[in-house]
């Protein structure tokens, strides 16, 4: 388990079935002394945390499923798009990243953006497949506490 505080919170209308009903925070890693570690990220909240506290959270093994050079057949009617991941100030934070979109996003939307082969397998419910990224919501508004 790794630490982390809660920095703010994550309103998306649209998700994917698989987050229907939950609560999204935005949380920042922080070292064994409680100093900030590395990227805000974008966690479920499984037990009820407020903005300002300390939570231990936990990453999902990351599947190191390489793009196929060819056609899967559980990817059939996916639609891709080319997803430029943004720090919490909303600057482009590293390259692009290709993404099979589950919410049905469009261009210029801000999205929830999976990044974990096993995640993205799961919230995309196609089985075993070659997906390393996925969108899964349509953000609407961050609110963040100083």
């Amino acid at each position: 388990m790794l630490l982390a505080k809660v920095v703010g919170t994550v309103v998306a209308t649209r998700k994917d079935e698989g987050l229907l009903g939950t609560k999204l925070l935005v949380i920042q890693p922080l070292k064994t002394d409680h100093t900030p570690a590395g990227q805000a990220l974008v966690a479920v909240d499984s037990v009820g945390a407020g903005t300002g506290e300390e939570v231990f959270y936990v990453k999902g093994r990351e599947a190191s499923f390489p793009f196929p050079t060819q056609k899967n057949a559980k990817l059939e009617g996916t639609k891709l798009l080319l997803v430029q991941p943004l720090d919490l100030s909303g600057h482009a934070l590293g390259g692009a990243v290709l993404a099979i979109d589950s919410v049905d996003a469009g261009v210029g939307d801000r999205v929830l953006l999976v990044q974990e082969g096993k995640a993205a397998q799961q919230a995309l419910d196609r089985g075993i497949a070659a997906v390393d990224a996925a969108v899964v919501g349509v953000v609407d508004s961050v609110s963040l506490v100083d």
